[in-house]
């Protein structure tokens, strides 16, 4: 993982972008880092244009850690991006 962080911190301090702080932010929960993934994720959403997914992987995160308020919020602001994201809705339901 350490490999792939390098790579991402380089990208984003050369051209900084929603999509590459939405990786950023995954690899993070991927290595166990609920916080600095969040931190990056909520980033990624401030930043325009704002990569969609980034809302469905801060969902995730916030389920993840009993934050089922914030998950709903997060597909909700999906939704009425994607209206038909199936997975958005999939999750929706169950948080």
């Amino acid at each position: 993982f350490t490999e792939a962080e390098k790579i991402y911190k380089t990208k984003l301090a050369d051209n900084p972008s929603s999509e590459t702080l939405n990786d950023l932010g995954v690899l993070y929960f991927k290595m166990g880092q609920p916080t600095k993934a969040l931190e990056h994720l909520n980033r990624s959403i401030q930043h325009t244009p704002v990569f969609i997914s980034a809302y469905f992987n801060r969902g995730l995160i916030h389920a993840s850690i009993d934050q089922y308020i914030e998950a709903i919020n997060d597909y909700q602001q999906l939704l009425s991006a994607v209206p038909g994201h199936f997975e958005a809705q999939y999750n929706l339901g169950v948080t």
